[in-house]
């Protein structure tokens, strides 16, 4: 609403710029010409005026109070833009990454990260730079531009008509020209971005192989072709924004010859003349440009119509989840885990897939117990796991713990806030030890004693007192490379462990780890029988021996269970298909 008042309010201060002129010039030509206008004789004796020069003097400093003030006003609308529309921008980005993050698990298995990531960051920024604040400045200079052409028709219907219908549509004929090549350019734009965006991160992530196996000249190749597509883009948007510019003052300052031309044609005095192109040349100079901000306004929006479209996608109100609330939840109550955790006749197919993940699977882990989950790759192990753990939810059947069955946000929530899970691969984040331990905890609420209590168990204490130099404020660098794959391996474990959860899922948990670190880690594991539900998922029955119940797991289903010697026979001949 202030964006709309103060729109309005410069509006009216052009029209008032621009219509001191008039007296200004004629005054110029004529210091008596005052008494011919009954407004300025008004204004010339109730003031008192002495002589024309100072009257003269006067009304051009009214003149340049109102051109400067029309100018500060103009200057703090476009402040007012922009901070309306940088405003718009942080609540867009903390939603659209809000909306990511309380999506479905399954979201991050159909769309690439690198493209998520761009954008929350980078067309979110282009939303507000090239839609939100070119369709403020179109309604603000759009009003302008009635304000000055309303004035105009007042001063000369005729003239000021042809003028309308000549630059107006001078700028529309163009716009409707090249609004398709603005259309597709955008299009492309977006997806050579996000092309270009998915080599970056796959070169860097990955930079350890690039260097080995010298491929960083494929990646650059890779990278080439989207960014000369980018600029294309570009150059289109910047190039058919820019060059009618150059048609339309040519043409305007045309108007004006033939406008002074008609005024002398219809039998104007020369000092008429002056006053009204004079007004005419200025209404030019502040309107002219008002109508090439709407027209790069409009080019803007409709080249970035495609981000605008990728934004409303991923906002879309009936795929998005209840809000984020900003910063870190406060307490909550786990959901009750005292009996087991049951599958019932799950089944659960991946996006895209040929053939369900998981097959009518149905199985019982009782509270207390530890259960492994073993089997080829792709048999399903890995899938009733993220079942469990709540990210994915069974297309049939039900996931219960307790009973309660895992079908709403609110209960899967809850439930995990109970569970504590190891990767294959563990992520750290480039900050200390004691930070990727107690990961997502703000560092002010970092529990220490936590923290080594868990590092203990995890077998990695050691390793943090005695050989990094700042001990548990060590800082791991990107992605843990400072880091051995068991030392990572080891944090990944304390992590899980840090909040103390009654449920420890381990998939392939010790599978980067030396012998004998493997033992330490799995006598650790092994220590908390009893006391936790562990699950563990391995290819390696070496690390399932003590386990107190195996799970087989072929093509999706659960083709055999029971103790370790019960699964693996003397013969070997099961074993070996595992």
């Amino acid at each position: 609403m202030l964006l709309v008042v103060a729109s309005i309010a410069v509006g009216a201060l052009q029209v008032a710029g621009v219509g001191s002129i008039m007296p200004l010039l004629s005054l110029l030509g004529n210091p008596e010409a005052w008494t011919e206008s009954a407004i300025l004789s008004r204004v010339h004796d109730y003031l008192g005026f002495d002589t024309d020069r100072a009257f003269l003097i006067f009304i051009g400093s009214v003149a340049v109070g109102v051109f400067i003030l029309s100018n500060l006003f103009q200057a703090s609308l476009m402040w007012l833009i922009s901070r309306f529309a940088w405003r718009v921008h942080g609540r867009l980005s903390t939603e659209l990454l809000s909306s990511y993050l309380l999506s479905p698990y399954t979201l991050f298995l159909d769309r690439n990260t690198s493209d998520l990531r761009k954008n929350v960051l980078r067309e979110v920024e282009r939303f507000t730079e090239d839609v939100i604040s070119p369709m403020l400045r179109l309604c603000a200079f759009g009003a302008t531009i009635l304000f000055l052409v309303g004035f105009l028709f007042w001063l000369d219907p005729i003239f000021a008509g042809l003028s309308v219908i000549f630059l107006g549509g001078g700028y529309v004929l163009l716009f409707l020209v090249v609004r398709r090549v603005l259309t597709r350019a955008g299009a492309a734009r977006v997806v050579a971005d996000a092309l270009r965006h998915k080599v970056v991160a796959e070169s860097m992530d990955g930079i350890k192989e690039t260097k080995v196996l010298g491929t960083e000249a494929t990646f650059v190749a890779r990278f080439e072709p989207p960014t000369r597509a980018v600029a294309t883009a570009m150059i289109t948007l910047q190039v058919l924004g820019q060059v009618p510019r150059y048609a339309i003052e040519a043409f305007a300052f045309g108007s004006i010859l033939v406008g002074a031309l008609y005024f002398v044609g219809t039998g104007s005095g020369l000092r008429d003349l002056v006053s009204v192109v004079g007004v005419y040349v200025f209404a030019g100079y502040r309107l002219l440009p008002a109508m090439q901000n709407v027209y790069q306004s409009w080019s803007a929006v409709r080249f970035h119509q495609a981000v605008s479209e990728v934004i409303r996608r991923d906002l879309r109100a009936d795929r998005r989840p209840a809000r984020l609330q900003v910063g870190r939840p406060g307490p909550r109550e786990p959901l009750p885990f005292h009996e087991s955790i049951e599958l019932d006749n799950v089944t659960f197919s991946y996006p895209r897939s040929s053939g369900p993940a998981l097959d009518a699977v149905s199985l019982s882990i009782s509270r207390g117990s530890t259960v492994a989950f073993v089997g080829e790759t792709g048999a399903g192990k890995t899938t009733a796991a993220d079942v469990i753990l709540g990210l994915f939810i069974p297309q049939t059947g039900r996931v219960r713990v307790d009973g309660v069955a895992l079908e709403d946000e609110v209960t899967v929530r809850k439930w995990q806030d109970n569970v504590g899970y190891v990767p294959q691969e563990i992520f750290l984040v480039d900050d200390t030890v004691a930070a990727n331990i107690a990961f997502g905890i703000p560092a002010r609420e970092i529990d220490m004693g936590a923290v080594e209590a868990a590092a203990r168990v995890a077998r990695i204490d050691g390793f943090v007192t005695d050989q990094l130099p700042l001990g548990y404020q060590t800082v791991v660098g990107e992605r843990g490379v400072r880091m051995s794959g068991g030392q990572r391996q080891r944090i990944g474990i304390a992590r899980a462990l840090y909040r103390n959860p009654a449920v420890l899922v381990l998939d392939e948990a010790t599978s980067d780890l030396d012998v004998g670190t493997e033992s330490l880690v799995h006598e650790a594991i092994m220590s908390v029988r009893g006391n936790k539900t562990v699950i563990i998922i391995a290819h390696r029955l070496s690390v399932t021996r003590e386990c107190d119940r195996l799970f087989v797991f072929q093509r999706g289903r659960v083709v055999a269970e029971g103790r370790y010697d019960q699964i693996v026979t003397p013969s070997g001949s099961f074993a070996a298909k595992i």
